[in-house]
């Protein structure tokens, strides 16, 4: 566990930290990160491909959509658990830069990103997110988590929230533990009961429930 107190001096020691310990790590958490700079998200996802023993992966960060999945796309196929960023800003417009002549890192190799799916990887929590962003999301991020068991949303509050639920029932046909630990509307947890089949899901978690404001 990598506390990064002074993430914007120190992230790039505590990364170099971790891939001196590549061919061992199979838990990795960082505290708190910056990750606004391209070299930054670059530096990590060099780091975190390179772990590939890795099982456990908790950063704490806020990243636009493009950075997430830039990492995502980075993890290697051992992953079991995942905890990436805890808000996504937007949806941003382009992926991770490539390093230019001049970069900090221009000579430290190219960025690998997995086309395959995560197929070990049973527990995800996801950042919070605008709802208009979260359908595309899902749909990107799921849709590379065959094997899910636990989801963990945010606070859940989204109108199209029956189409999301068909979705993660589609995405995830493994998926039996489902947790709102931020709380969420209670029509709308309803309708998320009401999407998965009978009895697949094993238990659920919410820590509070807001009840419609009539007027």
């Amino acid at each position: 566990d990598l506390p990064a107190f002074d993430p914007y001096k120190h992230v790039h020691h505590l990364l170099w930290l971790v891939r001196l310990n590549s061919g061992t790590l199979t838990h990795v958490a960082f505290t708190s990160l910056s990750l606004e700079s391209h070299g930054s998200v670059r530096d990590v996802c060099r780091t975190i491909s390179q772990l590939h023993h890795l099982r456990t992966l908790r950063l704490s960060c806020s990243v636009s959509h493009k950075a997430y999945e830039a990492i995502f796309f980075s993890c290697p196929s051992s992953l079991v658990e995942l905890t990436l960023a805890y808000s996504v800003d937007s949806p941003g417009s382009a992926t991770v830069s490539i390093p230019a002549a001049g970069d900090w890192d221009f000579d430290q190799g190219p960025l690998v990103l997995r086309d395959t799916p995560l197929h070990r990887l049973v527990y995800l929590a996801l950042p919070g997110m605008a709802a208009s962003d979260i359908a595309p999301f899902i749909h990107t991020i799921l849709g590379h988590s065959p094997a899910l068991k636990t989801l963990k949303f945010p606070f859940f509050d989204y109108l199209s929230i029956s189409s999301i639920t068909k979705e993660i029932a589609e995405l995830c046909p493994r998926l039996t533990h489902l947790s709102f630990p931020q709380g969420g509307r209670d029509l709308q947890i309803t309708n998320v009961l009401e999407g998965f089949p009978v009895q697949q899901l094993q238990s659920l978690y919410c820590s509070s429930l807001m009840e419609p404001v009539w007027t």
